[in-house]
C-alpha cells in the first residue's frame, strides 16, 4: 500500500443533505482530484459542532457517500449512513457510540453507576473529530466510521477520480484528504488503526483489559469499550490476517496474542493465537492462520452485515466456560493490520432441515464454491464422513473455477447404519495449500412407526426465536422427528392471540403439544405477599389449550431451607422454618388455595401439578397436610449437566435422586398415589470441559428410563431440542441440546439416541426393574401396547458380556442410534455386550441373567508411587468423629446429599497375583446407620508425604464393587492450609479393576505455558483460600462407601461390601479429560 494525502480545495458553501441540495450560511464543500487507481481509499477527518447536521463524504461520482450527525440527546451517540445515489435508500446505517452502553453490564444499579462514572468525562461526538473513509476497488464499496465498517456492497466501479466533503454550519475539516492505493488483489483488507492508537502509531495490546463477562459479552466495536480493541469487517471468509508487529515484554508481558471473531450477545468466539519472534522490538510482519469455517454460522447468515474482530490478551475459558483474555498480559504492539481473504468461500448445505434425515441412509449434501480471486483456478474437494462407531469414508472431486464464479457440487452419501455421522469437507488449492475444513454433523433416522400422539410422556423446553432460536414451523419437525410430543407453553405465545393461534398450529400440525404453563407464581413473586388470582385467572383465560399448569416454578421458602436435609426420611426431626421462612410459607401456601379453588372451578379439565420446584420445598406442605383435591401431580425441576442418573446421593451435585427423595417423603405423609411429573428437567452440558457428545446421549437416555422407572408420567419440558444462541450458550445451560445452535440446528448424537428411546417405547408401559447381579449394571423391562417385553440394559462405567436365556431360539437387539440386529440360538442362549450405552432388547421369557468380567480403559503408561498400602501398619485410623465429613451430610444442593456417618471398617493387606501388595477395604455393620447413610473412614499417614510438581494427577487401581464409594485425598499445602478432594467424581460405581484418577491442582505459569490454573475441581478447603500455595504434602486418605444404593426409587442392599486399592501412583499423565465447569 502506498499512503498520500491531497490538500481540500474549498469549491462552494453549500449543503446536501436528504436527498437535496440547499444554501446555508457558514456550510462549506471540499473538494480533491484522487489519483487515477483502481483501488483506493479516502479518508476525511472532522469535527462536527451542531446536532442531527450531516456532514458527508462522497468518493466518485455514483459510488458511495458517507454521511455522519451527532445525536440530539445523547453527547456520546453519532449515526452514519451510506448511500449511493438515494440518501433515503441507504446501503447501511449504523448507531456508533463513543462510550458503551453499560445497561447490562452489571446486575445492579450501582455496578452500572460505576461504570457510567468511569466513562463521564469521555469526551463527546462535539469535542472530538470523527474519521469517515469509503474504500472504492473495481468489485467493492466500502464505507467506514472511525475505523468501523459501516457499510460494503458489491460493484463494478470506474476509478473514482474526486472525492466531495459536505460540512454543515459549524463542522470544520482537520487536515487533508487521506488517499491510500490499495493493492491491485482484492483480497487485501487494510483496516485503519489511527481512531484505536490513543496517539501512538502502533496499537498497545497492553492497554486492553478484561472487566468481566457481562462487559464483554455486551459490548461491540461499534459500543466503544476503551479498554478493547475491537474492528467491524466486511463479513467475507477470510483465512489469513497479516500482522506487523514488535512487542515490549517489560512487566512478565507475553510477546503472544490472540486475534479473535465474536458476536456481541451471542455465544460464539473463535480465536486464534500468535506470537512475536525476538528481537521484540523490532516491528516485523506475522501471519496468523483464521479457521473462517469455525464461524460459518455467520459468514453464511445473509442477515449478518458485518464480522467482529478483537485482538487481545490470550484467551482461555473461566470457571462458567466463559471464554475471556487471560494469563500474563500481552506485550504486542500492532502496526498494521490486514485481512487476507481465502482463494474460495465454502458453504455446506443440506437437503434436510438441521441435517436429520429420516427413512433414508442415502443424505445429500451440497458444497457451494464461490472464487474470491480475479483469476481462474482448480480447487480439490474431499468429503469425509465418520460412522457412529467410527468408521471413516472418503470421497473426492476436482472443481474448475473462473474468476469469481459461483459453482454448487452435490454430493450424495450412501450409508450403511443409523445414527449421527460426522462430515468434513476440506476445500484446498490444487496443490492442497490454503485448506478450508468445514465440519459438521447429520443424522440418519429410521422410518418413523411412532403411534403415540396424546398419551406420549416425552416433551421438550424449546426457547424457540428467543436466544436466537427458530419460529415453530422450523422447530415443530424436528420435535416429531425426535419423536417429543410435548412442549412449554411461555414460548409460543405472544401479544396477537392471532398470531400465537398460528404458532399453536405449526406445532399441533406435526403432533406437538402444549404440555406446562405457568402463570402463578413463577420464582418467587408469590412470596412478597398481595398476589392477585385475578389476574392470574385472566391470563389462564388469554392463553391457549394447556393441559397442565403449575402452582409454583422454581419457588423456595430460602436458600438456607433449599440445602437442608430432610431428616424426616431418616426418622429424625427437621429445622423448623424461621419467621421469615414462616411468611414465605403462609403466602405460598394462601395464594396456591385460593389459585387451585378457581382452576378447579374455572378449568375443571386442568391437571395441577405442584411445582416445579425441589423436593425440600414440596416436603414442607407435605408436612402440613396441602389438600389433596388440589394435586394432580407433583412436578420436579432440576439440572443434571455433567452429572449421571445413577450418581448416588453425596457432596457432588446429584439432582436425579430428586426423585428418590419426593417419593421417600410422599411415601412418609401419606401422597403416594400422586404420580410424578418432570416438569423441567435433564439439562446434560456437552463442550470441552463437560461432557462429550456419547455421554450427553447415554446420560439423555438413561435419565429417562430411570425417570419412567421411578414413576414419572410426564416429562413435560425436559432436556432442550436446540442449544440456545445468546450469551445463555456460554454457561452450564447452554450446550444442553438434542441440536446444536441455530441457524444450522446439526444434531449431536443425543438427538438420535433420544429418537431411538421414544421409537422403541412407544405407547410402552414400564413393567419392573429387572434384578441384576450387580448394581452396576441395570435392567429395565416394558411392556409393549400389543404385548411382549422389550428389555434395557446397560451399565454405569465400563464394558461387560450379558449373556441370558430366552425362548423362541431369537432375540432382536437395539443399539442407542437405532440399527437392529436379529441374535439366533437354537439352545436358547445368547449373549450381548452391556456398556454405557443403552442396549435393548426384544424376546419372549428372557430368564437367567449373567454377567461376564469387567473390560475399562487402559490406566497410565507410567506412574511413580508415592503411598505404599504395604505401610498401613503405620497409618492411625481415626477414632473420632472426622467434623469436615460431618458437615458435609448436613446439607446439599437443593438437600440432595446423604448423611454421613464414621463407618465400620476393617482395613487388611492381601496379594493379588497382578497388583502386589493391596488394600482391602471392608465394611461392616455400623450401629446406628441408616441405608442412606454415607461411611467414611479417616487413614492419616506418619508423615507429610511430598507430592512432585510436575504430577498431573493422583491415581490409584480399584477392584470395584459397584458400592459408590470414592478414595479421597487430603492435602497440606505450603501455608499449612488443609485440602480435600471432597468433590472428586472418581466413585467405585463399577466391578473389577479400574484406575481411578484424581486431578491435582497445578497453577498458571508466568511464561503463559498454562495461562490458568487447573485441577482444582476436585479439591475444597474450609478456609478462604481459592487454589493451594505449592509444594503440597499429601497427608491422609479418606474412604467413602455404602451399605445400599440408590436405583430409580429403591434403596438396594450393595451385596459384596468389599473392594480393594492398590499404591497411590502420581503421574503427568491425564487418563480421563478432566471436567472442568462442575456446578
Amino acid at each position: 500500500m502506498h499512503s498520500m494525502t491531497i490538500p481540500w480545495t474549498t469549491t462552494s458553501k453549500k449543503l446536501r443533505g436528504r436527498g437535496r441540495t440547499t444554501t446555508a450560511e457558514g456550510s462549506i464543500e471540499l473538494r480533491c482530484d484522487l489519483p487515477r487507481e483502481p483501488a483506493l481509499r479516502v479518508t476525511s477527518e472532522l469535527a462536527l459542532t451542531h446536532a442531527e447536521r450531516e456532514a458527508t463524504l462522497s468518493v466518485g461520482s455514483s459510488a458511495c457517500t458517507l454521511g455522519v450527525s451527532g445525536d440530539a440527546s445523547d453527547p456520546h451517540l453519532l449515526h452514519a449512513r451510506a448511500w449511493v445515489s438515494d440518501s433515503d435508500s441507504p446501503r447501511g446505517t449504523v448507531a456508533y457510540r463513543l462510550v458503551p452502553d453499560v445497561t447490562r453490564w452489571a446486575h445492579d444499579e450501582a455496578g452500572r453507576e460505576h461504570y457510567r462514572h468511569e466513562f463521564a468525562h469521555t469526551k463527546g461526538w462535539a469535542d472530538r473529530r470523527v474519521r469517515l473513509s469509503i474504500d472504492v476497488t473495481p468489485r467493492e464499496v466500502r464505507a467506514w466510521v472511525d475505523g468501523r465498517l459501516v457499510a460494503s456492497w458489491s460493484a463494478r466501479n470506474p476509478p473514482p477520480g474526486v472525492a466531495v466533503v459536505h460540512l454543515p454550519e459549524g463542522a470544520r475539516p482537520h487536515g487533508p484528504a487521506e488517499v491510500t492505493i490499495l493493492a491491485d488483489e482484492e483480497q487485501f483488507l487494510p483496516l485503519d488503526l489511527r481512531p484505536s492508537t490513543r496517539g501512538e502509531d502502533f496499537l498497545d495490546l497492553k492497554e486492553t483489559a478484561y472487566r468481566g463477562r457481562a462487559p464483554r459479552v455486551y459490548a461491540s466495536s461499534l459500543s466503544s469499550d476503551p479498554k478493547r480493541a475491537l474492528f467491524r469487517i466486511p463479513r467475507k471468509t477470510y483465512d489469513r490476517v497479516h500482522l506487523v508487529c514488535s512487542a515490549s515484554t517489560e512487566g512478565g508481558a507475553l510477546p503472544s496474542a490472540s486475534v479473535a471473531f465474536i458476536k456481541p450477545e451471542r455465544g460464539h468466539t473463535v480465536f486464534a493465537e500468535f506470537s512475536v519472534d525476538p528481537p521484540y522490538r523490532t516491528p516485523k510482519p506475522i501471519m496468523v492462520p483464521l479457521d473462517p469455517c469455525a464461524f460459518s454460522d455467520f459468514l453464511n447468515d445473509p442477515g449478518e452485515e458485518a464480522l467482529e474482530v478483537e485482538f487481545c490478551q490470550r484467551m482461555d475459558y473461566d470457571e462458567g466456560r466463559f471464554p475471556h483474555p487471560a494469563g500474563p498480559p500481552s506485550g504486542v504492539r500492532i502496526h498494521e493490520i490486514t485481512f487476507e481473504t481465502a482463494p474460495v468461500a465454502l458453504r455446506v448445505t443440506s437437503s434436510a432441515v438441521g441435517h436429520v434425515f429420516q427413512g433414508t441412509k442415502t443424505p445429500r449434501f451440497f458444497v457451494h464454491l464461490e472464487s474470491q480471486r480475479s483469476v481462474a483456478g482448480t480447487v480439490r474437494v474431499a468429503v469425509e464422513v465418520t460412522e457412529p462407531y467410527g468408521r471413516k469414508s472418503k470421497s473426492s472431486a476436482k472443481v474448475r473455477l473462473a474468476p469469481w464464479e459461483t459453482r454448487t457440487q452435490t454430493f450424495d452419501l450412501p450409508q450403511r447404519m443409523y445414527g449421527r455421522f460426522g462430515l468434513t469437507v476440506t476445500v484446498s488449492q490444487e496443490d492442497g495449500s490454503r485448506p478450508l475444513k468445514r465440519s459438521t454433523t447429520f443424522a440418519l433416522l429410521p422410518r418413523d412407526t411412532r403411534k403415540a400422539t396424546s398419551d406420549s410422556p416425552f416433551g421438550l423446553w424449546c426457547f424457540f426465536e428467543n436466544h436466537y432460536g427458530v419460529p415453530p414451523e422450523i422447530a415443530a419437525p424436528l420435535f416429531r422427528k425426535a419423536g417429543a410430543r410435548w412442549t412449554l407453553a411461555n414460548f409460543v405465545v405472544r401479544d396477537d392471540p392471532r398470531e400465537t393461534r398460528k404458532r399453536v398450529q405449526a406445532l399441533a400440525a406435526h403432533g406437538v403439544g402444549l404440555a406446562c404453563a405457568n402463570v402463578a407464581c413463577i420464582g418467587n413473586t408469590c412470596n412478597a405477599g398481595g398476589n392477585d388470582v385475578d389476574a392470574m385467572i385472566r391470563r389462564m383465560h388469554a392463553m391457549p389449550l394447556v393441559k397442565h399448569w403449575l402452582l409454583f416454578w422454581e419457588t423456595f421458602l430460602s436458600r438456607q431451607h433449599m440445602r437442608d436435609y430432610p431428616f424426616d426420611i431418616l426418622g429424625k426431626p427437621v429445622r423448623e422454618l424461621t419467621p421469615d421462612e414462616e411468611s414465605v410459607f403462609k403466602n405460598c401456601w394462601d395464594t396456591a388455595i385460593e389459585y387451585a379453588r378457581r382452576v378447579r372451578k374455572e378449568f375443571p379439565e386442568a391437571k395441577l401439578i405442584f411445582g416445579n420446584g425441589h423436593p425440600n420445598f414440596i416436603a414442607a406442605f407435605l408436612r402440613r397436610g396441602f389438600p389433596k383435591e388440589y394435586i394432580d401431580g407433583f412436578g420436579l425441576d432440576f439440572d443434571m449437566f455433567v452429572s449421571s442418573p445413577e450418581l448416588q446421593p453425596g457432596p457432588l451435585h446429584c439432582p436425579f435422586n430428586g426423585l428418590f427423595f419426593l417419593k421417600t417423603l410422599q411415601d412418609l405423609y401419606g401422597y403416594s398415589e400422586i404420580p410424578r411429573y418432570l416438569t423441567e428437567a435433564i439439562y446434560c452440558s456437552q463442550s470441552d470441559g463437560w461432557l462429550t457428545e456419547r455421554q450427553q446421549a447415554d446420560h439423555y437416555v438413561r435419565s429417562h428410563l430411570l425417570g419412567l422407572a421411578s414413576g414419572v408420567v410426564l416429562f413435560g419440558m425436559t432436556s432442550e431440542l436446540f442449544d440456545p444462541g445468546s450469551e445463555y450458550f456460554y454457561g452450564s445451560y447452554g450446550p444442553v441440546g438434542l441440536l446444536y445452535r441455530a441457524p444450522e440446528l446439526n444434531p449431536r448424537e443425543s438427538f438420535c439416541a433420544y429418537a431411538t428411546m421414544t421409537r422403541m417405547l412407544d405407547r410402552a408401559s414400564f413393567a419392573e426393574m429387572t434384578p441384576m447381579p450387580s448394581p452396576g449394571t441395570y435392567g429395565l423391562r416394558f411392556t409393549k401396547a400389543g404385548g411382549g417385553d422389550i428389555y434395557v440394559f446397560w451399565t454405569t462405567t465400563g464394558e461387560r458380556s450379558l449373556t441370558f436365556g430366552a425362548e423362541g431360539g431369537s432375540v432382536r437387539t437395539t443399539d442407542l442410534f437405532g440399527n437392529q440386529t436379529v441374535i439366533r440360538n437354537a439352545r436358547g442362549v445368547f449373549s450381548l455386550n452391556v456398556s454405557p450405552s443403552p442396549v435393548y432388547v426384544e424376546g419372549e421369557g428372557i430368564h437367567g441373567l449373567v454377567l461376564g468380567t469387567p473390560r475399562h480403559r487402559p490406566g497410565p503408561k507410567t506412574g511413580i508411587p508415592i503411598v505404599r498400602v504395604a505401610d498401613l501398619p503405620t497409618w492411625r485410623h481415626e477414632a473420632r468423629d472426622d467434623s469436615w465429613m460431618e458437615r458435609l451430610g448436613r446439607a446439599g444442593n437443593w438437600a440432595i446429599t446423604a448423611p454421613t456417618i464414621r463407618g465400620g471398617f476393617e482395613f487388611s493387606l492381601k496379594k493379588d497375583r497382578t497388583r502386589g501388595q493391596i488394600l482391602r477395604v471392608s465394611l461392616s455393620e455400623t450401629p446406628g446407620a441408616h441405608p442412606l447413610h454415607l461411611h467414611y473412614a479417616v487413614l492419616r499417614f506418619p508423615g507429610k508425604v511430598p507430592v512432585n510438581g510436575t504430577f498431573s494427577a493422583l491415581g490409584v487401581w480399584i477392584r470395584g464393587n459397584s458400592s459408590s464409594g470414592r478414595v479421597l485425598y487430603e492435602l497440606e499445602d505450603a501455608d499449612g492450609v488443609i485440602w480435600r478432594s471432597v468433590y472428586s467424581d472418581g466413585y467405585i460405581d463399577f466391578d473389577g479393576w479400574r484406575y481411578v484418577q484424581t486431578p491435582l491442582p497445578l497453577p498458571a505459569t508466568k511464561d503463559g505455558a498454562r495461562l490458568q490454573p487447573c485441577g482444582l475441581t476436585p479439591w475444597a478447603t474450609e478456609t478462604e483460600h481459592r487454589q493451594p500455595a505449592l509444594p503440597v504434602r499429601l497427608t491422609a486418605l479418606i474412604i467413602e462407601s455404602r451399605t445400599h444404593v440408590v436405583r430409580a426409587t429403591s434403596l438396594d442392599p450393595v451385596p459384596d461390601t468389599t473392594f480393594d486399592i492398590s499404591d497411590v501412583v502420581g503421574t503427568e499423565e491425564m487418563v480421563d479429560p478432566e471436567i472442568r465447569f462442575r456446578w
